[in-house]
């Protein structure tokens, strides 16, 4: 008896959990899932030697912010990256940027827009 006990209990819990999964929507993926991949996106159109010394600020980062846009059905993501800027003269900077992101399902996401949105001088290198 109590192992058929423990049987429907565990079947309970178990069509319990799946019917509390949320669906795999864009409304539904975490911040930081979105930060993330942005952060990807950037790294792939930063040049050398930003990619090799760019620091990106953790997401608690108040300058750091993913928001999802119900109208669109995109995250908009924006932050900064510190790295090494090279044009003239080599100078470290802070570099803001603002990215748009569609959740396409099953953990894939497309780039729909990005721009850097302000430089900040940090020092000359």
């Amino acid at each position: 008896m109590n192992n058929r006990l423990s049987i429907v209990f565990l079947v309970l819990a178990l069509i319990l959990g799946a019917c509390s999964k949320k669906p795999d929507t864009a409304e539904n993926q975490d911040p930081f899932n979105a930060f993330e991949i942005s952060k990807d996106f950037i790294k792939d159109n930063l040049t050398e030697p930003a990619v090799a010394t760019a620091k990106w600020p953790p997401f608690s980062d108040p300058n750091c912010k993913a928001i999802f846009d119900k109208e669109s059905q995109l995250w908009i993501v924006k932050s900064y990256v510190d790295a090494d800027a090279q044009n003239i003269i080599r100078i470290r900077a802070r570099m803001n940027y603002t990215v748009k992101l569609k959740y396409i399902g099953n953990a894939q996401w497309q780039l729909i827009d990005w721009n850097w949105t302000g430089l900040s001088i940090i020092k000359k290198a």
